[in-house]
């Protein structure tokens, strides 16, 4: 399908204007909400307090429970339209809206159908998580902008071979704004959902057609070099405080011990699509079967790559010990 300028710009115009009214009526109206927006907010003030952009401080000290790429989000708008709820949360409508345009996008790639592109990207900006998490002070609405992005920019490349190399480019580049936004996670769930498509379809050979060399370089620039520097400022401690404690260790031991149950995510699922959920089990029964085969070897391409994204991740989330409702989002 090609591109029409006409067509995709009308249901742009009205996804952009569905999702910023969604996501933006009365956004700065109520006070931040206890711990996370408040912490968040809070660091990013104290930054541009101490005139040091590089060093997320809390209560005058350094703490990096998260990279980042989230904090410069909030600072770049409180220097905008200055410190208030409303600029707090304006970096998450951005993402929720960039996120749902290219949800359109990737459906118009996969499926080659405008009308499932556009019906697909209706349901995420009218679905209550999205909806929640696209108007208050998170990371998880970024982490789930680059993931998709990443996996939109791999399909574009895998079914246009003239802009493979360009397109592949990108993965790298969405996977380390990930990383700068949450660390490995933001490689390892669209790596993992790649992977476990070209294995499934035994096409691994694509993986030799990825720009390797200009990808890593601009990996190491975009998604490396902070915590380079961090390293070098703060020194090992920093990595072990990161890299272990927030995230290895995260994944064997549960932060919050009442949120470590097996049920937490097809419950999030289910209630976090709301008003979609009553067509969850449906639409993940008739995806599953049309991904997989309803004869032997024929299987449904698109419906294949979104499976096998799918269900590595969530089971990756449902095994690692610390839950929270937010973390099922990408």
């Amino acid at each position: 399908m090609r591109y029409s300028f006409k067509e995709d710009g009308q249901n742009l115009l009205v996804l952009l204007s569905l999702a910023g009214l969604i996501f933006g009526f009365g956004l700065g109206s109520f006070g931040l909400l206890d711990p996370d927006e408040p912490f968040y907010s809070l660091t990013a003030k104290e930054m541009l307090a101490n005139h040091d952009l590089s060093t997320p401080r809390l209560f005058g000290h350094p703490q990096f429970e998260k990279p980042i790429l989230f904090y410069w989000v909030i600072c770049l708008c409180f220097k905008i339209f200055g410190i208030s709820e409303f600029a707090s949360r304006l970096g998450p409508l951005v993402a929720g809206i960039a996120t749902v345009v290219i949800t359109y996008l990737w459906g118009v790639v996969l499926f080659r159908n405008r009308r499932i592109a556009f019906v697909s990207a209706v349901v995420l900006a009218s679905a209550a998580e999205f909806v929640v998490v696209s108007r208050i002070v998170l990371t998880d609405v970024y982490l789930c902008l680059f993931v998709t992005a990443a996996l939109f920019c791999f399909s574009l490349g895998y079914e246009n071979q003239k802009i493979r190399k360009t397109a592949w480019f990108f993965v790298f580049v969405a996977c380390a704004l990930g990383f700068l936004t949450k660390g490995p996670i933001g490689v390892i769930f669209p790596g993992m959902g790649i992977l476990a498509y070209l294995s499934f379809n035994r096409e691994t050979a694509l993986i030799r057609q990825f720009p390797w060399v200009l990808g890593l370089i601009a990996f190491a620039v975009i998604g490396l070099s902070w915590y380079a520097l961090m390293a070098a400022r703060y020194g090992v401690g920093f990595l072990e405080h990161f890299f272990v404690h927030e995230n290895v260790r995260r994944f064997f031991f549960a932060e919050h011990k009442s949120h470590d149950k097996f049920y937490l995510y097809p419950g999030a699922l289910l209630v976090g699509f709301f008003p979609w959920g009553a067509f969850l089990a449906a639409s993940l029964f008739y995806g599953f079967r049309r991904a997989f085969g309803q004869r032997p070897g024929i299987f449904h391409k698109p419906l294949l790559f979104l499976s096998l994204f799918f269900i590595p991740t969530f089971f990756f989330l449902t095994f690692a010990k610390s839950k929270l409702l937010s973390y099922i989002l990408p």
